[in-house]
């Protein structure tokens, strides 16, 4: 297993300065870089960060350094949450990384799974610094998911139970829905996910976000068959979506 370096990087967290566990998958300078952006995982951390961590290995693997980072208001690696949570402090998390490891590498991709997509997507529109995005079980309006279709049961499960920490007066200020941002990314955009992903993704919901926006970027869409929302090893699928991941960004970066 390539070694990975833990560091904490200040972010600006809505004002109110933190320091995020940031894991770098050690590479040489000159590496292209790969940053996995989480979804809304929270005490989850303990199933969903063994994905991230084989994913981080497989695209190290594959010649990237892997970047991978406990988001303001998520708990780290031993439980501690720092900052709070919305979409736009998790945006300066990214672009606080961005500062970070940009002048080491050759070019910089981010991967988005599940909340993580819109997010990856907003901040590939804002900073140019970002090559090529790929996304996972990308949800087209996730305000609507939290405020129409399970609304405060949402919180509960997804936030107060898994022990991250939200501002929830500033939570629907912005929120980051990847149909309304796609057409605006001039980078290539990658949308994938799983067939029996039933309750995120939807084909024609991916294909009509694909046909946003007059971009000339490369685009594409991938659905695996027998591939669920969670990216896991006792998945199946696992291989087929780390080689589909790898192999865009060797393409695109």
């Amino acid at each position: 297993m390539p070694d990975f370096t833990r560091e904490f990087i200040k972010t600006g967290n809505g004002g109110s300065s933190v320091s995020i566990e940031v894991d770098i998958y050690n590479g040489k300078p000159g590496d292209k870089a790969i940053i996995i952006v989480h979804g809304a995982d929270g005490k989850n951390f303990e199933k969903y960060r063994q994905t991230y961590i084989d994913l981080a290995v497989y695209l190290r693997e594959r010649g990237f350094l892997a970047v991978l980072f406990a988001a303001s208001g998520f708990p780290d690696a031993n439980g501690e949450v720092r900052g709070v949570h919305t979409h736009t402090n998790m945006i300066e998390d990214i672009i606080s990384i961005l500062n970070h490891i940009s002048k080491d590498v050759s070019a910089i991709g981010l991967f988005g799974r599940s909340a993580g997509s819109g997010i990856s997507l907003e901040v590939a529109r804002r900073d140019a610094r970002v090559k090529s995005v790929a996304v996972w079980g990308c949800m087209p309006r996730i305000d609507k998911w939290y405020k129409e279709d399970n609304g405060e049961e949402t919180f509960k499960k997804f936030f107060d139970e898994r022990g991250n920490k939200v501002d929830r007066e500033r939570f629907f200020d912005f929120m980051c829905n990847a149909e309304d941002i796609i057409g605006h990314v001039k980078q290539p955009v990658l949308l994938a996910g799983g067939s029996e992903d039933t309750t995120y993704v939807n084909a024609e919901e991916q294909y009509n976000m694909l046909c946003k926006g007059d971009s000339s970027a490369k685009r594409q869409m991938v659905i695996i068959k027998g591939a669920v929302h969670a990216m896991d090893k006792t998945n199946q699928a696992f291989s087929e979506y780390a080689n589909l991941i790898a192999d865009w960004f060797q393409i695109t970066l």
